[in-house]
């Protein structure tokens, strides 16, 4: 009995400093693989009490995605084309494991921002910028993740006023005589702006429609403001933005033009007016059989709509200048 008990302490003490030398030698039980931690625990068991405290400290140290570096960092889109002084929607990563902080590189266009916490993306642009690529990197005290994303901020859309006056009722030189036709009007002028996009003419009748409910912008046909762009004038002067439903939002930033007066058939809340749009623009003579609504292109408000008020369909050999709206 002597004899065992002196070989079960000498055994305990070699078995201790062997053990207390392989767990100095290893950094941390958080990257030793699962099986190497069962053979430790193996050789660390002498009592069932000593065996039990072991697994419970494996199991703390093993247990979730901690010790993982990030993974499948994405964006959706990876691409987006944005538009100067509109707020964008925001950019938000999609990521495997935890993430300690992000960062991107190089820097974004001014007016966006970077939460390098989070990862999102978001702001107004407010500098044009060419299409470029920027790294975002997710990163833990184990690795990293990263990713390209491409952005551009471009312009918005322009308006513009054409230089001479057209007149409803008939196709023949310079007349109109429905909202499609008065978009060949602004197309052909002399004043349109250079460039790819067409235009269309601000004005409403029975194949055109900005609004059934007042200000609600429902019920739309061939309408020619877009959701959540921003317009402005050629010379790249900012004149405002239209909301989700496709109206311009008042007051506007600037005017659209310095003076001008242009038909439009509709009421100051973006519906149409009955009796306001010369019979479809088909009448070009009568005093009394329609009016042709008219707004103001010098105004910041709804006047732009309607500021000028009634001006007879015939009242006008040279008819009225046109808004156009580029698509």
């Amino acid at each position: 009995m002597e004899i065992n008990c002196k070989l079960y302490f000498t055994l305990k003490f070699f078995l201790g400093i062997f053990i207390a030398i392989l767990f100095q030698c290893i950094p941390t039980l958080e990257k030793i693989p699962a099986h190497q931690l069962l053979l430790l625990e193996t050789v660390a068991c002498l009592s069932p009490s000593g065996c039990q405290a072991r697994t419970e400290s494996t199991t703390v140290a093993t247990t979730g995605t901690g010790n993982l570096s990030p993974s499948g960092l994405s964006y959706s889109p990876a691409s987006s084309s944005l538009v100067i002084n509109i707020a964008i929607t925001n950019l938000s990563p999609t990521v495997t494991g935890t993430v300690a902080s992000y960062s991107i590189s190089p820097t974004l266009p001014t007016g966006l921002a970077f939460n390098t916490t989070t990862g999102v993306i978001s702001g107004t642009p407010t500098v044009l910028s060419a299409s470029s690529n920027y790294t975002v990197t997710a990163t833990n005290s184990f690795g990293s993740a990263t990713v390209v994303v491409t952005i551009q901020v471009l312009n918005g859309k322009r308006i513009f006023v054409t230089g001479i006056g057209y007149k409803p009722g008939s196709v023949v030189g310079n007349a109109y005589n429905s909202a499609t036709t008065a978009d060949t009007k602004c197309n052909s002028d002399a004043s349109r702006p250079a460039g790819p996009n067409p235009y269309k003419a601000m004005l409403v009748d029975s194949t055109r429609r900005a609004s059934i409910t007042p200000n609600a912008g429902d019920g739309q046909l061939d309408w020619v403001f877009k959701p959540n762009m921003s317009y402005e004038r050629p010379d790249g002067t900012a004149i405002g933005n239209s909301n989700a439903n496709s109206l311009l939002q008042f007051p506007l930033t600037n005017s659209i033009f310095t003076a001008a007066q242009y038909h439009t058939g509709l009421n100051s809340d973006w519906t149409t007016l009955n009796l306001g749009n010369c019979s479809d623009w088909t009448d070009g003579t009568s005093l009394l059989n329609g009016s042709g609504v008219s707004g103001r292109a010098e105004y910041t408000t709804t006047a732009i709509l309607n500021g000028a008020a009634a001006v007879s369909c015939g009242a006008s050999a040279t008819g009225q200048q046109l808004l156009c709206v580029e698509q």
